[in-house]
């Protein structure tokens, strides 16, 4: 469903109406807010949650420590504040990042012809997205449990499938619905 939703209306935009203009605007606009809304969610969302919880956290130990007066153990108290700290943190879900990618990857590969220049603004988002991930897996997030798997699972085969369609997608984009051909074969 996610598929269709990303990418149902630009297929209609490409072979219903069949302009290649309107692709590129459509694609540009729906690329655009799909990247700055990650951007937000991923990374300044979690830097203000952080903050926000990092300041409470303070705040009770500062309070902590004027109610008992000197703590005994410093050192044993922080550690038991971080653990109880690190144990409070939500779990760590891949399966939105992994959907991210591969909506990405469809948007760079699917629509190439219309719009070659989002290679490069997904490589400067994903450079974003490396750093936000640190951080929430540092700081936001519980470390996630190790398991042992043989690959990627179904978004393998999904990648596979969006490479492929990208090549009839592209070719028919070509051939359709822009003028590149009729100027290279004009008889």
């Amino acid at each position: 469903f996610e598929y269709l939703d990303c990418f149902g209306y630009l297929f209609y935009i490409a072979f219903y109406n069949q302009s290649i203009t309107d692709l590129r605007t459509a694609l540009i606009s729906l690329y655009v807010m799909d990247e700055t809304r990650r951007i937000v969610i991923e990374a300044v969302l979690p830097f203000l949650y952080f903050n926000t919880k990092e300041k409470s956290a303070k705040k009770k130990y500062e309070k902590m420590k004027k109610d008992k007066g000197t703590l005994e153990d410093d050192s044993k108290a922080q550690q038991i504040l971080q653990i109880k700290k690190e144990v409070e943190l939500e779990e760590y879900e891949t399966f939105d990042d992994y959907m991210e990618m591969v909506v990405q990857f469809g948007y760079v590969s699917l629509f190439a012809a219309a719009f070659p220049s989002a290679a490069f603004f997904s490589i400067m988002c994903n450079l974003v997205e490396i750093r936000s991930d640190i951080f929430k897996l540092t700081y936001v997030h519980r470390r996630p449990k190790s398991r042992r798997v043989k690959n990627i699972g179904i978004y393998f085969q999904s990648l596979e499938l969006i490479a492929c369609l990208s090549l009839v997608t592209n070719l028919l984009l070509f051939t359709f619905c822009s003028n590149q051909i009729e100027s290279l074969f004009s008889f």
